[in-house]
């Protein structure tokens, strides 16, 4: 995945694409303005009813009163979530968990290990 933005002037233009990675994609809090880098499969994860009006905090905001945090019932991974998120009964999965559990409902994972 990349960023694809068009640069002109008055002598060219020319399209610059930027690949996106889990170490270059960065927001700005709303609340304290501070520039820090996201996750963005743990923060799709958090809010799976994304859309591009939704920001992140940063960890300092994110750690006040209107955030929880969350524990991962099988590994015990601990991330970041909006205190109006719906707990659910059986508790937390975090992605990783979730995503080993449909690579082994497909059969791609067999007891932890790649099927080949």
């Amino acid at each position: 995945m990349y960023v694809k933005i068009t640069v002109d002037d008055e002598f060219a233009t020319q399209d610059i694409e930027i690949e996106l990675n889990a170490h270059n994609i960065y927001a700005k809090c709303p609340k304290c303005g501070k520039e820090f880098q996201v996750d963005p499969i743990e923060w799709a994860h958090d809010f799976p009813e994304f859309n591009w009006g939704h920001r992140p905090f940063c960890d300092e905001c994110s750690n006040r009163k209107s955030s929880l945090t969350a524990r991962c019932t099988r590994c015990g991974h601990i991330w970041n979530i909006s205190a109006k998120k719906v707990i659910p009964k059986s508790g937390f999965l975090c992605w990783d968990c979730s995503y080993r559990d449909k690579l082994i409902k497909k059969g791609i994972l067999k007891g932890g290990k790649e099927n080949g």
